[in-house]
């Protein structure tokens, strides 16, 4: 039985992760892939905020004025342009947080 520790172990003593990067680099990157991802849950929110307040202005019809659809149902391409509306929007507000 080897008394070597564990690859991953060995790698933590030394300060840097399996793949050779810093522990602090590591940290840094799911920090910064958690704050991204509470930031795209903050663009959806305000996109489907503005999809409904763009439905409450025009008694809930499109550009054609036909009844909206329900977000869930308006296709990936639609909630694009509504989440790129929205984070174009924050982003003027507030630049530094979008």
């Amino acid at each position: 039985m080897s008394s070597a520790p564990p690859r991953a172990l060995s790698h933590a003593r030394r300060g840097t992760s399996a793949d050779g990067r810093a522990l602090h680099d590591v940290d840094e990157a799911g920090d910064l892939a958690d704050r991204l991802a509470c930031r795209a849950m903050e663009i959806e929110k305000l996109a489907q905020a503005a999809y409904a307040a763009y439905g409450e202005v025009t008694d809930g019809k499109n550009y054609r004025g036909e009844p909206m659809p329900a977000w869930e149902d308006l296709g990936t391409v639609i909630q694009s342009a509504w989440k790129q509306a929205a984070r174009t929007v924050a982003h003027e507000v507030s630049p530094a947080t979008f």
